[in-house]
């Protein structure tokens, strides 16, 4: 069995601790700021200090027209849309909740390449989708109550697919260009649409609490960038099946933090289908054996390294 370096391992628990305490960030932003405007505020700091690690690159690649376009998409879907929605989601919807959806961005970035790619399911890949979906299901009916049902559902749901659209958009763009290039300009992109929340943003952060603005400046450099460049150095230095057991615990961290620091409660329902749904994350992520299936089982793993963003 490979040593696992201790430092590699403090890297990987801050990183999923780090990235757990997005989820609950968001939900005290959301007490003083509207969902845009949050995520706005939070990646203007993150692009700042995104933009400190790009200026120190030694070598910068040569990218195509296209490639700045593609890369500029997929920093409207993976940082626009998913933390909008996101954001939006979690006015309604409570953080654990949100992390067990959101942990399944992995197997539906599967779901896409299989479709888009044309990457071929495995048996493991489909038992983790079915036993997933049954799980998020259960999630659903938690959040129906009498002849209400919590929409914000919908809006996390969206974030989800936004995210693994961006991870199958960003697959060749790596071989291409460095982890650091990619990020920069995608999160850059994705800020610049944002920029239409500022007028809102300038009317709410003088109304909000000193402490709340600076919670959503903790997310800008600690959930987003700092935590983004442990993920990395630990994937530069251990299997990505190693490191994505250590993902799997964010829902996990998150729901123990909602209950400790939000007060948050989760029924048994609730709690039971995010297990169920994290379950087929961990049966969709089994070792397969033919190359063509084990290429896939990069893409699934790999993409985690986007959620710096992220997860949340």
């Amino acid at each position: 069995m490979q040593h696992i370096n201790i430092k590699v391992k403090i890297a990987l628990i801050i990183t999923i601790i780090l990235w757990s305490s997005a989820f609950i960030s968001i939900r005290i932003g959301l007490e003083a700021y509207t969902p845009g405007p949050l995520a706005l505020l939070r990646y203007l700091v993150a692009s700042l200090c995104m933009l400190f690690f790009y200026l120190r690159l030694k070598k910068r690649s040569t990218l195509t027209f296209f490639d700045y376009g593609r890369a500029i998409t997929c920093g409207i879907l993976g940082f626009g849309v998913y933390n909008v929605a996101l954001n939006m989601g979690e006015v309604t919807t409570n953080a654990a909740i949100s992390s067990f959806i959101i942990s399944q961005v992995p197997l539906i970035t599967v779901l896409c390449a299989s479709y888009f790619l044309k990457e071929k399911l495995s048996l493991t890949n489909k038992l983790g989708l079915l036993i997933s979906f049954i799980g998020i299901c259960v999630i659903l009916s938690s959040q129906y109550s009498g002849t209400t049902f919590n929409y914000g559902l919908i809006d996390v749901i969206i974030a989800t697919l936004a995210m693994s659209l961006y991870n199958i958009l960003q697959k060749p763009l790596l071989q291409r260009m460095s982890a650091i290039e990619f990020t920069s300009i995608a999160m850059w992109s994705g800020t610049a649409i944002m920029l239409i929340f500022t007028p809102d943003l300038i009317h709410e952060i003088q109304q909000a609490p000193i402490w709340i603005t600076i919670n959503i400046i903790y997310m800008g450099i600690f959930p987003a960038a700092i935590a983004y460049f442990l993920w990395s150095y630990a994937l530069s230095k251990v299997p990505t099946c190693y490191a994505a057991f250590y993902f799997y615990c964010i829902p996990l961290i998150t729901t123990m933090m909602s209950i400790a620091l939000l007060g948050e409660t989760l029924s048994a329902i609730g709690f039971l289908g995010g297990l169920i749904a994290l379950f087929g994350v961990v049966v969709a992520q089994r070792k397969n054996k033919t190359e063509k299936e084990q290429k896939s089982q990069t893409t699934l793993t790999t993409t985690q390294v986007s959620m710096a963003k992220e997860p949340s």
